[in-house]
């Protein structure tokens, strides 16, 4: 799993991952994932794209960072997730912890960046 961190207007910043998203990547990128959106007032979005699996340790992940962000009057927006993956996130009921969208227009709007 890789993860690349890239400043966006303001305090929003975008969060790109590759690879597996399972015990082995967020193993790799749990530290740095939790400290890049665990900003006071901080936007976040995570473009999923590069993403071609997700296990439920993926899923903690997103949903422990969500809330965490939450705390903070934070957010945190998903988007650009493939099939497999969307899927998953939908089964799971993700929409209802945090929004999840096509591109990254649309998660810089739902960010309100």
């Amino acid at each position: 799993m890789d993860m690349e961190v890239t400043a966006l207007d303001g305090e929003a910043s975008c969060i790109r991952l590759s690879g597996r998203l399972d015990a082995t990547g967020v193993d790799r990128i749990e530290t740095r994932f939790a400290m890049a959106t665990a900003r006071q007032g901080g936007k976040t979005i995570v473009d999923l794209s590069g993403v071609s699996f997700i296990a439920s340790l993926g899923i903690r992940l997103l949903i422990s960072s969500a809330r965490n962000a939450g705390l903070k009057r934070g957010k945190l927006v998903l988007y650009g997730a493939t099939e497999l993956v969307q899927g998953v996130l939908e089964q799971m009921a993700i929409d209802q912890i945090m929004p999840i969208v096509a591109s990254e227009a649309k998660a810089i709007e739902q960010a309100g960046a």
